[in-house]
C-alpha cells in the first residue's frame, strides 16, 4: 500500500475537492493565493491571513482524508467569507472567541453541504453547532461572549490559535493570522475583496458546468450574507485607528515566508470623519436613516475619532455639523432632521472639503446616498483624497471607486 507524504496528502485532497461535482465551485478560490504544508509541529494545525494558507505536517498527518478535505474547505470558507478583515475589530475586542465565532460559521455551512455524504469529517475538537446556522460572525460572537466569553480580555494568546481543544469541548482548530490581514493597506484589501469575488464566480461557473451538481453554497457570498453594519463597523475602525508610518521596529509578517523583511506600520494620530448625508427628495424611507444613524453612532462612541463632521448636501453643501468627543452623546438629536432636498451631485462634497482652509484632517468619509446620481460620484483627489465608503440604499448600484455598501431596512 502507498504512503503518501503531508505535501502529498494535500495535493491529493485539493483535488480530489475540485474533482467533486459539488465542492468543485471552490477551486477559483483554492487556486487564489499560496497553500504550503510547513514543518511546523503540533499544536500549530493551520493557518490563514484570509489569502494564504498554511498547513502543520505533522497536523495533516494524523488526519483522514475527509478530514483533510474539511480542513481544506475550512480555510476557504474563511477567505469566501473574507472574516479576517471584515470582522478584525472583534479580535481587539477578544481574539479566541473570534476564532472561535469564524470556525462556528463556517464549520455549520460545511457539514450542512456536505449532508452526511461523508466526503468530508468535522475534525474532532472543532466548533459546531446547528443553533447558529445562518448567522453572521458578529451575532455568534455576541451570542458566545453573553454566555460568558467576556471574562476573557484583549487579544490574548495560547488556546484558540490552532489548538481544537481550545474553549473547551469545541475551539478553533486553526489560526487566524489578524496581524498578517491587517498588514494589507486600504487598496490591497479592496483588490483581495475583487480577486475572491472573482474566484467566487469562476467556481460557480465551474459548477454550473458539471453535471449533478449539489448546493450552490457560495452564491451567498456574492450577495453578501455579512450584515452591513459589521462592513460599516469593520470600515470605521480601520479608518480610525491611526495615521500609519513605516517602522523597523516590527516586521511585516505577510512577506516573510517569501525571505522579504520589510517595515510594518505603526499609528501616530486618529483624525477625523467626515459623513455626508443625501438629502436629494426621496433618497430614504422606512428606518433606513435612523437605523443608519444609529449604528454610526454606536460605533462612533467605541472607537471615538477626534471629531467628526456630517453634512447635508444635494447639488450642493447645505449644513455641516462639527461635533467632538463632548458632542457625541446629543449628535443624532442634531443630525436627524434632513437639510435640502434638491438634486443630487456628490462632487460639491469634494469641492467643499478641497476649499476648507486649513485642510481638515480627515482619514475616511462616509456618503450615504440613493445612488441616483447620473455618474457624478465626486472627485476623491488632491484634497479629497482619502478612503471613502458610499452607503447606498438601492440595489445593483455601485460606485466606480471605494467601497459600496448596500443598506437595507430591517437588518
Amino acid at each position: 500500500m502507498a504512503t503518501y507524504t503531508a505535501v502529498q496528502r494535500v495535493s491529493r485532497a485539493r483535488m480530489a475537492i475540485m474533482s467533486h461535482p459539488m465542492w468543485c465551485q471552490y477551486t477559483g478560490l483554492l487556486m487564489l493565493g499560496k497553500l504550503e504544508v510547513v514543518p511546523k509541529p503540533m499544536p500549530f494545525t493551520a493557518c490563514t491571513d484570509g489569502r494564504d494558507v498554511l498547513i502543520g505536517e505533522e497536523f495533516a498527518g494524523k488526519l483522514t482524508d475527509p478530514e483533510l478535505r474539511f480542513l481544506l474547505l475550512h480555510e476557504n470558507e474563511h477567505k469566501a467569507l473574507r472574516q479576517l478583515t471584515t470582522y478584525a475589530f472583534l479580535c481587539d475586542i477578544d481574539r479566541k472567541l473570534a476564532n472561535i465565532a469564524m470556525d462556528f460559521v463556517v464549520n455549520v455551512r460545511l457539514m450542512d453541504a456536505d449532508a452526511e455524504e461523508g466526503f468530508l469529517k468535522l475534525i474532532d475538537g472543532g466548533c459546531y453547532d446547528p443553533k447558529y446556522r445562518g448567522w453572521s460572525t458578529k451575532q455568534v460572537f455576541d451570542d458566545l461572549l453573553k454566555r460568558g466569553g467576556g471574562k476573557r480580555k484583549g487579544k490574548g494568546s495560547g488556546k484558540g490559535e490552532g489548538e481544537p481543544d481550545a474553549g473547551g469541548e469545541q475551539g478553533s482548530i486553526d489560526e487566524h493570522d489578524f496581524e498578517g490581514a491587517e498588514d494589507l493597506s486600504t487598496e490591497e484589501k479592496e483588490y483581495l475583496a475583487k480577486e475572491i469575488e472573482s474566484a467566487v464566480r469562476q467556481g460557480g461557473l465551474l459548477a454550473g458546468r458539471v453535471a449533478g451538481g449539489g448546493k450552490r453554497m457560495l452564491d451567498d457570498v456574492l450577495t453578501s450574507q455579512i450584515r452591513w453594519q459589521e462592513i460599516l463597523a469593520e470600515f470605521i475602525k480601520s479608518a480610525t485607528k491611526g495615521r500609519d508610518s513605516s517602522s523597523w521596529s516590527k516586521i511585516n509578517r505577510r512577506w516573510v515566508s517569501s525571505g522579504i523583511y520589510l517595515p510594518s506600520t505603526v499609528s501616530e494620530t486618529v483624525g477625523g470623519l467626515l459623513i455626508a448625508g443625501d438629502a436629494s427628495g426621496s433618497t430614504w424611507s422606512g428606518n433606513q436613516l435612523a437605523g443608519f444613524l444609529g449604528e454610526a453612532k454606536a460605533i462612533i462612541d467605541d472607537v471615538v475619532p477626534e471629531f467628526v463632521d456630517f453634512m447635508w448636501w444635494d447639488t450642493e453643501v447645505q449644513v455641516v455639523h462639527h461635533f467632538t468627543p463632548e458632542d457625541y452623546p446629543t449628535m443624532i438629536e442634531k443630525i436627524k432632521a434632513i437639510q435640502g432636498g434638491g438634486g443630487t451631485h456628490p462632487t460639491c462634497i469634494t469641492d467643499w472639503v478641497k476649499k476648507q482652509e486649513p485642510k481638515l484632517d480627515y482619514v475616511a468619509a462616509i456618503v450615504l446616498t440613493d445612488g441616483q446620481v447620473g455618474g457624478d460620484w465626486g472627485d476623491w483627489t488632491g484634497a479629497a483624497e482619502m478612503p471613502v465608503l458610499f452607503c447606498v440604499n438601492t440595489k445593483g448600484i455601485t460606485a466606480p471607486f471605494g467601497q459600496t455598501l448596500f443598506i437595507e431596512d430591517g437588518q
